[in-house]
């Protein structure tokens, strides 16, 4: 699969066999591929597809033996060091301590008391979560769940920034798959939309009318083309069920079905508790010779009188994602924390931000990895400098708004994004990195 297929190889990039990074991920992602492809009909399991086995694991960077390189944790401020603005005796403001910090510990501050979740936090709303997905999970198989619709349920999966430990702040949002098979016989054809072909787009074929129908109508169009919201109204049905099961006395929390929005790709359940509202979005995916296809929120680029409209479908590369995500040993997660300061940084600045979404930065992190793909470049101790790396290609790829997804080169994954706010953003970035002010981003109003 094509991976910055135009650049030029640094030859300080290959390993003794003669692969870059990219060319190792490549590698693994193929023998992924094949390995799916084998079977993937009757009880395969999505989640043992979803995982990393260690044979298919791209070999990782080394990390720096240096003690120079690695990050002392004792040098950095800890949540109890607090300034005592009462003392008479030292004449300073709050502002002007912070001033004294340099960049690497005011990222190490910020990140370590706002953005970075605690693991028993995370564990303790997983657990929620996961009583949600089996109730759905075991609705989902019951018989008459689907009132004749003939189509097959594969194993659900957490999948998202939960599962690649990229969540920030607070854990309150899970996304879980509902894999669904329709047979042999359905395909995933490129979309088209006035004679020309839309980028990473496809249109699902069910051409068998007797396994899209059931009881309240079909899920697909004249055209046999499947209809997202129509698949989603026969899967909300037996959420329903399932939402019932859970807000029983059992259990101490109360669950809501979302009202769908008219452009819904996914049933979203509400879960109060004690402690925390959580939302978790229950996406179909389509499951077509061992490629994986979710649908694609409606495009303000497509004429209203457009036919496309909540029929059109992406390939997912949910699992090639986490492989690139650690590409690294685990002492390396300098790449973890600059992303995830980043999408703080989103999260706190919505009017600039806009459309901007938490997946367009990983996008862009993947191709920063790209250029910088050794692992003493992604030092916990140059966060700062990658950081500031991060939001200059970010202005950059604004700037042309085109940003290439990274395991499809021919798709730009800003489209959707107008241009003015592509403008404004990379204005707003440019004013931050020319007065050396990354610190004023930092800021804690989410």
């Amino acid at each position: 699969m094509s991976r910055r297929a135009g650049k030029q190889k640094n030859s300080g990039d290959s390993d003794e066999s003669g692969l870059s990074t990219a060319g190792k991920v490549a590698l693994g992602v193929a023998a992924a591929a094949a390995g799916a492809a084998v079977g993937y009909f009757g009880s395969r399991l999505l989640s043992a597809w979803l995982s990393e086995p260690e044979e298919e694991k791209p070999k990782k960077c080394d990390a720096s033996n240096s003690d120079d390189s690695k990050y002392d944790e004792s040098k950095l401020p800890s949540k109890n060091d607090k300034v005592n603005e009462g003392n008479a005796h030292v004449n300073t403001s709050a502002c002007a301590v912070k001033q004294q910090l340099s960049l690497h510990e005011q990222l190490f501050q910020y990140y370590r008391e706002y953005v970075d979740i605690p693991s028993d936090k995370v564990q303790a709303v997983q657990v929620v979560v996961d009583h949600v997905t089996l109730a759905v999970r075991s609705q989902l198989r019951e018989p008459n769940s689907f009132k004749g619709l003939v189509l097959k349920i594969g194993d659900m999966v957490s999948f998202g920034s939960v599962t690649e430990g990229l969540q920030v702040i607070r854990p309150n949002c899970f996304d879980v798959m509902i894999p669904i098979m329709f047979g042999s016989r359905s395909h995933a054809h490129a979309a088209f939309v006035g004679g020309r072909t839309v980028a990473g787009s496809f249109v699902i074929v069910v051409p068998d009318d007797s396994a899209t129908e059931y009881d309240g109508g079909k899920v697909c169009d004249e055209e046999h083309r499947l209809v997202t919201r129509k698949l989603l109204d026969v899967l909300q049905v037996v959420v329903e069920k399932a939402v019932e099961v859970v807000t029983g006395y059992q259990y101490q929390y109360h669950c809501a079905i979302q009202p769908p929005a008219h452009n819904a790709t996914a049933i979203s359940i509400a879960v109060y508790t004690d402690a925390y509202d959580i939302t978790v979005n229950f996406l179909p995916f389509v499951i077509i010779d061992s490629r994986l296809f979710l649908p694609v929120p409606d495009s303000t680029q497509f004429g209203a009188q457009s036919d496309i409209h909540g029929r059109l479908w992406m390939e997912s590369f949910v699992r090639q994602e986490k492989l690139s995500v650690d590409r690294f040993e685990s002492s390396v997660c300098g790449h973890l924390i600059a992303l995830k300061i980043l999408k703080a940084i989103r999260l706190n600045h919505p009017e600039q931000f806009g459309a901007v979404s938490s997946y367009h930065l990983k996008m862009l992190l993947f191709h920063v990895l790209e250029d910088l793909p050794e692992s003493c470049d992604w030092d916990q101790n140059a966060v700062g400098e990658r950081l500031i790396d991060l939001l200059t290609k970010l202005t950059e790829v604004l700037r042309q708004r085109h940003l290439p997804h990274y395991f499809q080169q021919n798709v730009n994954t800003l489209i959707n994004v107008p241009l003015e706010m592509c403008n404004n953003l990379a204005k707003f970035l440019e004013k931050k990195l020319a007065h050396n002010d990354i610190t004023s981003l930092l800021k804690r109003d989410y």
